[in-house]
């Protein structure tokens, strides 16, 4: 049998035992040997790793069987045993949480904005020792950030941040023993909606990112789509056969022709609140009624397209200014259907701004579950 294999095995394994104890306790290793039908030497040697990383406690030992057998030691899922903290740095602010197994958030601060990694560190421990929490119980960090991220290295480039090939991670190890974990925010905006939002129990959709540009994540099979580059979903730089007038269209590191189609980009230059504008839709001047016709045409199209290519079962929308869509997204649904005969549902994201950051957190604790 391939590596590959055994390692997927190993996972499944692992997965239905801690979901077993998670959801059955106080459960005992032969209980959850014969519930399963795995054998009890694979189950110890589980147990026995998910009660080193601290997803797993002992509780004690059970009652004695009716045949006055030898007591088992009964197991328990404790989400108060461990936590993960989850960094969200932007150029507006510095967003920092700790969270417990569940994803439940106990302790969470905001600083002010920084793109210097010594104070982004620094910020880290004050935000460790504010919180109820020791920096023995913290199992993970994960990080989240506007820009290109190289998950595996830890390597950033963010305009936003003016950061070219940062070596994040490299050095934020120097300073934390715990394993960390790096993605682009939009990402963990979806690993949020997949683990606690709009997306839970769906294996393929599209989260949509609308502020001051576009971006998307990919989610297929259950499993987020990253690209060879780290650069899967950059629709910002969507051209249509309109743009191709121009003899540069889209440069990396720029907004691109979507970008200013479908974000607040495309109301910037008019000098026109977007947020009031849509609310009173159609009430405004013919010329602003004209931009939301527009946005919406270009939007519509934009994600028709991603539609026809990836046949989701949903797409999801955030952002500050993908959130407040709802009065218009019956014009945008309605212009969808027409470009595209696939079936897919297209809802507003409801979560809060903790959705990136347990986002990144709850990955954080799969992998490290899995770390052997």
């Amino acid at each position: 049998m391939k590596k590959g294999h055994i390692e997927l095995i190993k996972k499944i394994n692992r997965d239905l035992v801690l979901e077993t104890i998670r959801h059955e306790q106080p459960i005992s290793r032969a209980k959850i040997s014969r519930n399963l039908g795995i054998s009890r030497s694979t189950v110890s040697s589980i147990v026995d790793e998910l009660i080193e990383k601290k997803f797993v406690v002992e509780l004690g030992y059970g009652e004695s069987t009716k045949e006055g057998g030898r007591r088992a030691i009964e197991l328990g899922f404790n989400p108060s045993s461990s936590f993960g903290i989850g960094v969200e740095i932007s150029s507006t602010k510095l967003y920092i949480c700790i969270a417990d197994l569940d994803g439940n958030v106990i302790y969470k601060t905001t600083f002010l904005p920084t793109n210097q990694l010594h104070v982004i560190r620094d910020s880290i421990d004050k935000c460790i020792d504010l919180s109820p929490v020791s920096l023995e119980q913290i199992i993970s960090i994960g990080f989240c950030i506007p820009g290109t991220t190289d998950s595996e290295r830890g390597i950033v480039d963010s305009p936003e941040l003016q950061w070219s090939a940062v070596e994040f991670i490299p050095y934020m190890k120097e300073f934390f023993p715990m394993p960390m974990f790096i993605n682009n925010n939009v990402n963990c905006m979806a690993l949020g909606e997949k683990l606690l939002g709009n997306a839970r129990n769906t294996d393929d959709f599209v989260y949509i990112f609308i502020e001051k540009g576009i971006g998307s994540a990919i989610m297929a099979n259950g499993e987020l789509i990253q690209g060879k580059n780290y650069m899967a979903g950059e629709i910002g730089y969507f051209a249509f056969e309109t743009d191709t007038t121009h003899k540069e269209i889209n440069r990396l590191g720029n907004f691109g022709t979507f970008d200013k189609k479908a974000s607040l980009l495309a109301f910037e230059q008019d000098a026109v609140n977007f947020y009031e504008m849509i609310k009173k839709y159609p009430e405004f001047a013919a010329e602003e009624c004209q931009l939301v016709d527009n946005f919406v045409r270009s939007f519509s199209l934009g994600l028709a397209n991603m539609i026809s290519l990836l046949n989701p079962e949903k797409v999801i929308i955030g952002g500050k200014m993908g959130k407040e869509l709802s009065f218009i997204l019956p014009m945008i649904t309605e212009n969808v259907v027409t470009i595209t005969p696939l079936p897919c549902a297209i809802e507003l994201s409801t979560a809060g701004e903790d959705i990136g950051t347990l986002g990144i957190i709850l990955y954080s604790f799969d992998k490290v579950r899995d770390l052997v």
